[in-house]
């Protein structure tokens, strides 16, 4: 017998959650942390891109409108927080053009998506007693798990 599962996720969660997932993706990618006390400094980047984040639709009262948490790379500095809606939002800044900055900002936004339904998925199929078999990630980063219940 087999399942195939499509998920349309909806993130509601404590911030810790979706900073680990932030974490996870930031170093898949080749980002870097920024500290605290560097992440109050003006960014030198010249252009600011806002991403809506697709298929995220609320974040836990948890998480404060001060948290954020700041990645960066070879001058393209990406912030992940909750804006003045409430909602989870994703900016971009750096010296590219906006076109590339919303593509970067789509890409790791759907990748932090990707990875806090994995894992969510993953702890929820373990809590019914499903157990990973085999897991697949394909060259369009879409990953396929193969589960199999044992026992009653």
């Amino acid at each position: 017998m087999s399942c195939v599962i499509v998920l349309t996720p909806v993130v509601i969660a404590s911030w810790p959650t979706i900073a680990a997932s932030v974490a996870v993706v930031a170093a898949a990618m080749g980002y870097t942390q920024v500290a605290e006390s560097i992440r109050e400094k003006q960014f030198a980047g010249g252009t600011c891109v806002d991403i809506e984040v697709d298929h995220v639709d609320a974040v836990a009262d948890t998480m404060g409108r001060d948290q954020s948490i700041v990645i960066e790379r070879q001058g393209v500095r990406v912030t992940f927080s909750k804006d003045a809606r409430g909602r989870f939002k994703t900016a971009v800044h750096g010296s590219l053009a906006k076109a590339e900055l919303a593509a970067i900002g789509r890409e790791i936004s759907q990748r932090v998506v990707q990875q806090y339904v994995y894992r969510r998925l993953a702890d929820e199929l373990g809590a019914q007693g499903f157990v990973t078999v085999h897991e697949e990630q394909a060259p369009d980063q879409t990953i396929k798990l193969h589960v199999k219940r044992f026992g009653g």
